[in-house]
This record gives structure tokens, C-alpha cells and sequence, in this order.
């Protein structure tokens, strides 16, 4: 442990074990020429005078030069002067800098760290930066205050890359770091900063509480009256029902003082357990983690065995598997999409009339991919499949699709209980791809009531309000387009038999076309995923029907294959959604989990 947390001003005086570190730049050329002499001042001639708030220093202005990016610009532009002035700048700190320009070593302390860093920084020296930085890392993984005490610094200090360090390092091991000792010695915002994470890593939601129930109960005279701030940051309502009714509704830390917005949070959490499944998607945000793998979801297909089938892609293991079974019955061509990191399935179809005529619902399901359960949506207002759906900031859009022989222009935002409809498009379009960047949506292709092309495009401007014909004639809309966004470049794959890939960048309309050639199949869907355009394509290898995976990374420009699955069963979807974590169910009981 590297801070003692009833003394801690007393230990950071301390020099001892990692607490007080001395570094040596062996690059330098003081170390390099005589490495076994500690602190030797080399052969430097002090020929400069550097003034502080604090006092006086004598310094080489070679030797400032060959380690300070600061200092150099300095003499550069001013090579006649010998005599500079820092008044902002505490003599200890520009010392450091100065010892460390003569020497090659640098001492760093938990007392110093941030203010060396600081100091490092501005005058541009990247051996004392690099080496704060190390010894912050060192202290991250020290113990849950030294990690607490980094990340807070860090944060006022904007120091970006060691917060996000000692974040990260804190949501992944937070199971562990609340019952390290130390824990119970962290104060209200360091304790508030841990707890409100979505990426905290919990087996459950009941641990979290209990970190707060045990932060409280080590001096409750004091800290008994931040419950009512602490446990909003608690996700209750993900807790149990029956541990809460055992635990939480009777604790005895509540007095007088917080009876009142406890028995309100009580009450709360008890109607959203005994209310009705279909809103409480919305309530509360789910915890994620870093280490959850990222994958692409689908759901439904062509095989009529595998439709109700949520099926995930690990992109990292390169694997397939099973989430679990829709609860509603069979549906065709639903719309996917991730929203608010829940799995939203949207619409479809499924045939019961003699004539086979297919009967379009306005169905919504919702799955939670860290539970595996599904929940029932708001319905749409109009009954629509092969529709597509887009994710525009805050906001989900299902956008055209069909409804018995009508092909439909309307479209649809989701709000908090209820859809309700948005802006109609100047084309009715089924099966159309869509796609968002830079405050607008693109549609593009579709099919009519005849099932024939729509060989255009349309763009709606979030700022103007309106859809308006998007129309560029370096390429035209084939059966099959495809489209999906990255970092404000919309990628637009095209044809049947020679699949084309288009570049636009919506920023300056400019349009160019990849020299890649796609490696793919048929009946290909694309989706963008951290920086890359994943496409999945149906193909025939050895007379087996295959499920290929290829990835196109935009900056080098290039396609390469990803994997193959050779499968009778595996669906083939018409969209695809990609998560940004999700977790892998291990097992249970009952596959088709109730709602």
C-alpha cells in the first residue's frame, strides 16, 4: 500500500519503498558517459540564469536545450539571452526540470507526481511525462484509495489518458477494490466517481450496494446522512426483488433523518417490480463492462427452425452463438438495431390466411444481451415489415417497409412509452437500406408494391427538417445496396454479380469509389463496428452452405476474410446490429426465458 489512509500527508512526506522513486534516463548523455557516478553534473557550463517566484538558479542553456522542447524554441528565437523569467513556476518544480537536463535522473513522489507531470509537460520534456506517468500507473494498482486519489487528481488536473487508466482499472476489478481495506477510507466523491459507472464490472447490482452499506456502517454518525445522495447511484431496481424486500426496504441505518426519501425510494423501486414488463426497458441504464466482447447480432433469417433465434457473432474469438428465443410467435423479416444498448426487434410478419398472404404486425421486442431476457416495447403505430431501423443521437427511427400490398413512405421515432410518426419520405420503400453521419439519414434502394427497384436515394436533414432526393451521378442504386457509416464517411456497397464499394464523405459531398475489390458472396449485409466495415454474405463451398464474414478497414483500404461457418441451420438475416458488449449466457435451465 502506498498511502496510509488515516495519515496520508504524513506517509507522502515519506521516502520510502514506491512511494519516493528516482528514475535515470540511460539515453542521456550524462548517464551514458559516466552511468556508475549518480547525479554527476557531466561537463556542462552554467552560462544561464533562471528566475522563479522563489529565487535564483544557475543553468546550461546546452543542456536545457538537448531535453526541453520548450527551451530549445526559447534559444532558438532568442539566442543572445542568458537570463530568463518564470514567475509561475515553483523553483522545486523547474529545479526537477533543470537537475534532470544536467544529470539524466529525476526523483518523483506521490507528493510531487502531478505537479512534476505538469511541469514536464509545458516545458515539453518526455522522459519526466513518461515517467509520472508510470509511477501514477504504479500507484493505480496499488490499492483502491492510491487508484481513487489518481483518478481524482488526474480529473482536475485533465489529465486524460491516467483518469482513463484508473477508470478502466477501477470498473474491471471494482468486485475486489471494495473490499480492500482502504476502500472504507475514500471519501464521498471518490466513493459517488466509483459507483455511478455504466462499465463498473459487477456480477450483480447487490454488490454495489453492499460496497455503500459497508462505507456507511464504518462511521455512520458522519456518513449516515450521505445515503440519500450515495444510493440514487445505486441501479435498485436491478437488484432482486426478494433481496430488496429482505434487505434494502428494513435497513437499519435508516433513521429519522432519512426516512423520508428513503421510504420514497422504497416505494419507487416496489412499483417498478410490480408493474408490467413493457416499460421498464426504459427505466434504468444497464452496467456494462470493457471485457465484454463486442459482436453482431441478427435475428430471424431465411430457415424457418432458426427465426426466433437471437444469434450473436464474437468478433474477437471469431464464433457464433445462441442468446436464447424470442417469447413472440415466429416472425419474418423483423428490423434490428441497438438502442440504448438493449437488442430492439422491430415489426415483421408471419403468415396464417389461406391465400399465404402475410399478415404485418406492429410488434416490438426488446432484449437485454447482459440478462438474456426479453421485454415487450411499445407497438408501433402503423403494422410494418421489411422496414429498416436507424439509430440518430438520442433517438431510434424505423424507417418505410411494407404493410400487406402497401409499401409504405411513413416513418416512425420511438419515445419513451409510445412511437409516434416522424416525417414522411418522398418514396415508398421496402427492404430499404439506411444509414446516419453528421446529423442526416440516408435511405437508399428499396422495393415497390411490384417488387421492383427503387433505384434512388433520399436524405433527411435533422436541421432543415425535411427529406429531400440525394442523387449523384457516379453511381446509381442496384438491387442489394447496403449501407453503414464510420467517423462521418457513409460507405454504400452496390450490385449483384460485381459488388462496388462508394465512399462518401458527407461533410464535403464528396464522393470516390475504394480500389478494393469486396470479398464476398451473396445476399450480403453490411454493419460498422470500432472503426471497420464487417460483410456478411451467404456463399456454396463444397456443395455446403457457408455464412462468410470479411472486413474492410478504411484506412489502409483493403478487404481481407474474417471467417467462415459452413451450417444447414444458421439464419441469414436482412439487417444486423452490432453491439458494443454483451454476455455470453453460461447456462440455464429454461432456453426460452419467460417474460
Amino acid at each position: 500500500m502506498l498511502l496510509n489512509p488515516e495519515k496520508q500527508s504524513a506517509r507522502v512526506e515519506t521516502v520510502s519503498g514506491v512511494l519516493s522513486r528516482t528514475f535515470r534516463d540511460d539515453t542521456h548523455p550524462a548517464v551514458s558517459a559516466t552511468s556508475h557516478v549518480p547525479y554527476i553534473k557531466h561537463t556542462w557550463l552554467n552560462d544561464i540564469v533562471i528566475q522563479t517566484k522563489d529565487g535564483l538558479m544557475d543553468a546550461s542553456k546546452d543542456a536545457l536545450k538537448s531535453t526541453s522542447g520548450y527551451f530549445k524554441d526559447l534559444c532558438k528565437s532568442h539566442p543572445s539571452m542568458n537570463r530568463f523569467m518564470f514567475t509561475f513556476v515553483k523553483q522545486e518544480n523547474l529545479k526537477s526540470i533543470v537537475d534532470y537536463a544536467h544529470s539524466g535522473y529525476v526523483t518523483i513522489s506521490t507528493e510531487n507526481v502531478f505537479e512534476r507531470y505538469e511541469a514536464g509537460r509545458f516545458f515539453r520534456v518526455p522522459y519526466i511525462e513518461k515517467v509520472c506517468i508510470d509511477f501514477l500507473t504504479t500507484l493505480i494498482h496499488s490499492s483502491c484509495k492510491d487508484s481513487c486519489w489518481v483518478r481524482q487528481g488526474a480529473q482536475r488536473r485533465s489529465m486524460s489518458e491516467i483518469y482513463y487508466r484508473a477508470k478502466v482499472y477501477q470498473d474491471l476489478h471494482f468486485e475486489s477494490l471494495v473490499h480492500d481495506p482502504t476502500f472504507l477510507y475514500t471519501t464521498k466523491p471518490q466513493l459517488i466517481e466509483l459507483i455511478r459507472s455504466d462499465d463498473v464490472k459487477v456480477s450483480r447490482e447487490e454488490v454495489v450496494y453492499e460496497a455503500v452499506i459497508r462505507w456507511t456502517r464504518k462511521d455512520p454518525g458522519t456518513r449516515k446522512r450521505h445515503l440519500p445522495e450515495l444510493i440514487p447511484f445505486v441501479r435498485v431496481p436491478l437488484i432482486s426483488f426478494d433481496y430488496f424486500m429482505r434487505h434494502i426496504r428494513d435497513e437499519q441505518l435508516v433513521d429519522d433523518t432519512i426516512s423520508a426519501p428513503w421510504k420514497l425510494l422504497c416505494e419507487w423501486v416496489y412499483i417498478y417490480h410490480m408493474s408490467d414488463v413493457s416499460i421498464r426497458a426504459d427505466k434504468v441504464v444497464l452496467r456494462t463492462s470493457y471485457d465484454l466482447p463486442k459482436a453482431i447480432c441478427t435475428v430471424g433469417g431465411t430457415h424457418a427452425d432458426r427465426l426466433n433465434i437471437v444469434e450473436a457473432y464474437d468478433i474477437e474469438s471469431r464464433e457464433w452463438f445462441d442468446f436464447g428465443r424470442r417469447a413472440r410467435p415466429t416472425m419474418h423479416r423483423s428490423a434490428v438495431a441497438v438502442y440504448k444498448k438493449l437488442l430492439w426487434v422491430v415489426g415483421g410478419f408471419y403468415v396464417e390466411r389461406k391465400d399465404g398472404e402475410p399478415i404485418a404486425t406492429n410488434n416490438v421486442d426488446i432484449f437485454n444481451p447482459y440478462t438474456h431476457i426479453w421485454y415487450i416495447g411499445p407497438p408501433l403505430r402503423r403494422a410494418r415489415h421489411s422496414c429498416c431501423l436507424a439509430v440518430v443521437g438520442e433517438n431510434l427511427y424505423a424507417i418505410g417497409g411494407r404493410c400487406g400490398p402497401t409499401v409504405l413512405e411513413s416513418t416512425e421515432v420511438a419515445g419513451q412509452n409510445e412511437w409516434s410518426f416522424f416525417s414522411d419520405m418522398k418514396h415508398a420503400r421496402s427492404l430499404p437500406s439506411v444509414a446516419a453521419a453528421c446529423g442526416k439519414m440516408y435511405a437508399l434502394g428499396g422495393l415497390d408494391h411490384r417488387d421492383h427497384l427503387v433505384p434512388s436515394a433520399e436524405v433527411f436533414d435533422f436541421e432543415n427538417g425535411i427529406w429531400s432526393v440525394w442523387f449523384n451521378s457516379q453511381f446509381r442504386i442496384q438491387r442489394g445496396t447496403r449501407a453503414a457509416a464510420i467517423d462521418g464517411f457513409l460507405y454504400v456497397m452496390t450490385g449483384v454479380c460485381t459488388v462496388q464499394l462508394w465512399i462518401f464523405n458527407v461533410a464535403s459531398e464528396r464522393l470516390g469509389q475504394s480500389e478494393a475489390k469486396p470479398i464476398i458472396g451473396t445476399n450480403y449485409c453490411i454493419v460498422a463496428v470500432d472503426g471497420f466495415l464487417y460483410a456478411m454474405s451467404s456463399t456454396l463451398k463444397n456443395d455446403q452452405h457457408c455464412i462468410m464474414i470479411s472486413r474492410y478497414n478504411p484506412k489502409a483500404d483493403a478487404w481481407s476474410p474474417w471467417s467462415e461457418t459452413v451450417t444447414s441451420k444458421r439464419p441469414f438475416a436482412l439487417s444486423l446490429a452490432a453491439m458494443d458488449r454483451v454476455s455470453k449466457p453460461v447456462w440455464r435451465s429454461n432456453p426460452d426465458l419467460p417474460l
